[in-house]
């Protein structure tokens, strides 16, 4: 039995080739799309409040090192109170951003780094109180400075260190997932531009 083609049975023919075509396309479309969000959403959730919180975090710690040494340094009892209230808003902040920052932990990595701050911060603040802080309120300059340098800088050396890591882990994190956003945009482009 031969089948001829007609004119209609041409057209029905092409018309289906090119609506399974289309939709194949948008199919396609879809699905790189769908992948291009979650590469976006991975940027925004994770990498980007990473980097900002932890930057923070960096940022404060050194706040609280100069305001310590501006505690050693001033002689007046209200310039030292001044001082420690500046401290005293500050430690709740480092501690807040801590907290918001552990609910963004994705990767046992992050985590790894994540659980080595906590410590050396704790740490780091009870020196402060228990050790300089009480030496320089009795105008003990001299022994607060050299408490400080002995003791309290090596922890202050090692936490600065740890968020460092940390921050340089999310940036790293941020420029991995771009990368895969770009690729999967661009996937998506060639796919679209083939039609």
């Amino acid at each position: 039995m031969k089948l001829k083609m007609t004119i209609g049975n041409k057209f029905a023919m092409t018309a289906g080739f090119l609506l399974t075509l289309m939709a194949g396309l948008g199919v396609g479309s879809l699905l790189s799309i769908n992948s291009l969000s979650r590469s976006v959403n991975t940027i925004v959730t994770d990498p980007l409040p990473g980097v900002a919180g932890i930057s923070r975090v960096e940022s404060l710690i050194f706040q609280l090192r100069g305001d310590t040494w501006k505690h050693i340094a001033f002689t007046d009892p209200t310039t030292k109170l001044a001082v420690e209230a500046s401290q005293n808003k500050i430690k709740p902040t480092i501690d807040s951003i801590l907290l918001d920052y552990e609910k963004t932990i994705s990767t046992p990595r992050d985590r790894a780094l994540y659980i080595k701050i906590k410590p050396l911060y704790d740490r780091y603040v009870q020196l402060i109180e228990s050790d300089v802080l009480p030496l320089s309120r009795e105008g003990k300059s001299a022994e607060a400075c050299l408490k400080y340098l002995q003791e309290v800088d090596p922890v202050h050396a090692e936490l600065k260190t740890a968020v460092r890591e940390l921050v340089e882990y999310n940036r790293s994190n941020g420029e991995v997932d771009s990368m895969e956003a770009n690729r999967v945009a661009t996937n998506g482009r060639a796919l679209i531009s083939e039609c």
